[in-house]
C-alpha cells in the first residue's frame, strides 16, 4: 500500500503547476495557455507513471523471494496507480474549474464502490482483494467522471515545457509533503520513543483533531483557485485583500465555537463509549486548541502562494519542523508523556 500512497507524488509537482498556472491564465483571459498546461501536465503525468508501473510490472518477473500472490499484488499495483494518476489529474481539474460539487460526486463513488468489493474481493482474495478492490473503484469511478463531464484533452510531448512545469510546481509539492510531516510529528515521535498503547491513547487526540482541521482546509480548497484566478486579471496583491481577510475573519469566529462544542462533548462520550481511552482526554482538549493557530493560517498560505512567496511557506515549514523536534523530545525525556507531545505540538504549531 505504501507504493501506491507515495505514487501520488510521483507527477513532480506538474499537477501542483497546473492548479497555480490555469486560475491565473483564466484570470488574464489567456485560454488557450490555460488549456495548453493542462494537456501538457496531464501529458507529463502520464509519461512518468507509466515508466514508474512499467518499471514495477518488470521488476516483478526479477524478485525471487516473494510469494506468488505478494507478485501478483504488485503486478495490479503497476495498473492502480495508473489509474489513481489519472483520478488525480480529473480531480484536480475539476478544482481549477471551480466544480466541487463534482469532486465531492466522484469521492463518494469511489468510496462507496472501494467499499462495496472489498466486502465482496477480501474474503477470497485476502490482501489481493483489497488492490482488485481498489483497480476497480477506480475504474468506475473514472467511467463516471468521462460519463458526467465530457472533457478531453490532448496529449501533448513538449519535454521542455513539461520540465518548466516542474520547476514550477516543485515547490508547492514539497510544502504540501512538509505540511504532513508537520502534522505527523508527535505521532512518529510517540512511536520511536514510547510505545503502542500511549500511541493508542494519543489517536484520539489526532483523530478529533484532524476533524476539526478539515474545516479550514476546505475553506483553502476553495479558496486557492478564486485567489488564482482574481489575482491574474490584475496582478495587484491589494485587489486580494478582501480574498485574505474575510475567510480569516470566518474562520477566526467559526472554529472556536466548533472546538467549544467537541471540547464540551468528545470527554463525556470518550468517559461513556471509549472509557479506556480516558487518558486520551487531555491531549485531545490540547490538540484541539492547537489546531486553530493552523486554521487560521490558511488564507495566508494561500496569499503567499498566489504572489509567488513559497520560499517563505517552506522556510517557516522547516523551522517550524525543527521546533517541533526538539520540543517533543525534550518534554519525553522530561517524562511528560503524551501530554507534553500534545504540548510540544501546540507550540510548534503556535510558532507556525
Amino acid at each position: 500500500m505504501l507504493i501506491v500512497t507515495y505514487s501520488q507524488y510521483s507527477d513532480l509537482g506538474l499537477l501542483y503547476a497546473m492548479v497555480k498556472k490555469v486560475p491565473f491564465y483564466k484570470g488574464k483571459k489567456e485560454y488557450n495557455k490555460a488549456k495548453e498546461t493542462k494537456s501538457i501536465a496531464f501529458s507529463g503525468a502520464i509519461a512518468i507513471i507509466f515508466i514508474a508501473s512499467l518499471a514495477l510490472i518488470i521488476s516483478s518477473f526479477f524478485i525471487k523471494n516473494l510469494a506468488p500472490n505478494t507478485i501478483n499484488s504488485l503486478r495490479v499495483i503497476a495498473l492502480i496507480i495508473i489509474l489513481q494518476q489519472i483520478f488525480f489529474f480529473y480531480q484536480n481539474h475539476l478544482k481549477v474549474e471551480k466544480k466541487f460539487l463534482m469532486i465531492g460526486k466522484t469521492l463518494l463513488v469511489y468510496s462507496i464502490t472501494y467499499f462495496i468489493f472489498i466486502l465482496i474481493l477480501i474474503i477470497k482474495f485476502r490482501l489481493e482483494g483489497v488492490f482488485f478492490a481498489s483497480l476497480i473503484a477506480y475504474a468506475i469511478v473514472l467511467f463516471y467522471i468521462f460519463k458526467k463531464e465530457k472533457f478531453k484533452f490532448k496529449i501533448i510531448i513538449m519535454p521542455k515545457k513539461v520540465l518548466q512545469l516542474i520547476r514550477f510546481g516543485f515547490p508547492l509539492l514539497t510544502i504540501g509533503i512538509m505540511s504532513i510531516f508537520l502534522l505527523s510529528i508527535d505521532k512518529l515521535m510517540i512511536i520511536k520513543f514510547m510505545d503502542k498503547v500511549q500511541l493508542g491513547y494519543y489517536s484520539i487526540a489526532t483523530t478529533l483533531s484532524w476533524i476539526i482541521y478539515f474545516i479550514p482546509q476546505t475553506i483553502s480548497y476553495v479558496m486557492l483557485p478564486h485567489f488564482l484566478e482574481r489575482y491574474g486579471e490584475k496582478e495587484d496583491k491589494l485587489y486580494l485583500k478582501s480574498h485574505l481577510f474575510q475567510p480569516t475573519s470566518i474562520i477566526s469566529y467559526l472554529m472556536p465555537v466548533v472546538m467549544g462544542l467537541v471540547f464540551i462533548t468528545v470527554p463525556v462520550a470518550i468517559y461513556y463509549i471509549l472509557p479506556k481511552y480516558i487518558a486520551g482526554i487531555m491531549p485531545a482538549k490540547i490538540l484541539i486548541c492547537a489546531i486553530f493557530f493552523m486554521s487560521i493560517i490558511v488564507a495566508a498560505n494561500s496569499f503567499l502562494i498566489t504572489i509567488n512567496k513559497e520560499r517563505k511557506i517552506l522556510l517557516l515549514q522547516a523551522v517550524s519542523i525543527m521546533l517541533a523536534i526538539i520540543l517533543n523530545y525534550v518534554f519525553i525525556i522530561r517524562g511528560y508523556g503524551i501530554n507534553g507531545i500534545a504540548i510540544a505540538t501546540a507550540m510548534s504549531y503556535f510558532f507556525y
